[in-house]
């Protein structure tokens, strides 16, 4: 899938090489609107999910998901450490 999670990752799931990266992603045919609607989507997902195990209940608010979302946010080098495999 063009400019999709594909793009931005390697077989193993770690971050590629910028210069990759910016190789593979062309402005001009929609990849870069691609990839980051859909790493924008896996966030909410992944934070929703998140938050329904944080409050134990399936029924969280669009507010609960945001703080857990902040939380990602300020915590986003453990994040980038761990898809290394230094976690």
């Amino acid at each position: 899938m063009a400019g999709s999670w594909g793009h931005v990752t390697n077989d193993d799931g770690t971050l590629r090489d910028w210069a990759e990266i910016n190789e593979s992603l062309e402005c001009q045919s929609g990849d870069v609107v691609e990839c980051v609607t859909e790493l924008y989507g896996m966030i909410w997902w992944l934070a929703q999910h998140r938050a329904r195990m944080r409050f134990a209940t399936t029924d969280v608010t669009r507010e609960q998901i945001l703080d857990v979302i902040a939380s990602a946010r300020e915590n986003y080098r453990d994040g980038l450490a761990l898809g290394k495999g230094h976690g």
